[in-house]
């Protein structure tokens, strides 16, 4: 498929990171080892630590099991969904969810691929009807894959927005001059080359 049409944001090229998985004496999980395109680095670099809009898929083995959108840095969040303060983290991925933000249900897994998209084009700060578009995009992309097999084995939730206190969000169209079911056709298809064929 052909990517975004002229003058429009671009569908950028994703990074593609191993990360191994440890665990430490105080049962919080974090990233041991981290390699970009097979090479181990020390820490992640631009564009993924920079607060842009991102799209990032999970994938353990075969199985796609995770898609987020964050404007964080790779770094923050990761460390943010790796060792959450306030989750049962005994439970060895069952999750019991306690009150507040219980983390990666996936945390506990030894190894990840993890694929991300940085949209470096849209400008900041990221407003809240561009924020909705990006968390429909996420969206989408979780619901082809339904379509084709299941939901992503960790998905906790996934947000969709159509008018929202008078607000509309931005739309594919305008933003990158095609449909969000092209959008999210695009991402997927970008992971043909990992043993991924699951776009439509």
């Amino acid at each position: 498929m052909e990517n975004t049409p002229e003058g429009k944001c671009k569908i950028p090229e994703l990074i593609h990171y191993k990360l191994k998985l440890g665990q430490n004496a105080k049962e919080e999980y974090f990233v041991k080892e981290k390699s970009q395109n097979d090479v181990v680095i020390n820490n992640f670099n631009k564009p993924g630590t920079v607060k842009h809009p991102k799209i990032y898929i999970v994938k353990s083995g075969t199985e796609i099991i995770y898609v987020g959108y964050t404007q964080d840095s790779i770094t923050n969040r990761l460390r943010t969904g790796l060792s959450p303060g306030n989750s049962d983290k005994s439970d060895k991925g069952k999750n019991l969810w306690n009150t507040g933000y219980a983390g990666y249900k996936w945390r506990f897994l030894d190894e990840v691929e993890y694929f991300v998209w940085v949209f470096d084009e849209i400008e900041l700060p990221v407003e809240k009807e561009m924020k909705y578009l990006f968390e429909n995009i996420e969206a989408e992309i979780v619901f082809k894959l339904k379509e084709k097999g299941s939901w992503p084995k960790y998905q906790s939730e996934i947000h969709f927005y159509s008018k929202i206190e008078n607000q509309l969000p931005k739309t594919s169209e305008e933003v990158f001059g095609i449909a969000i079911s092209d959008v999210a056709s695009i991402i997927l298809d970008n992971l043909k080359n990992f043993g991924i064929n699951r776009t439509r």
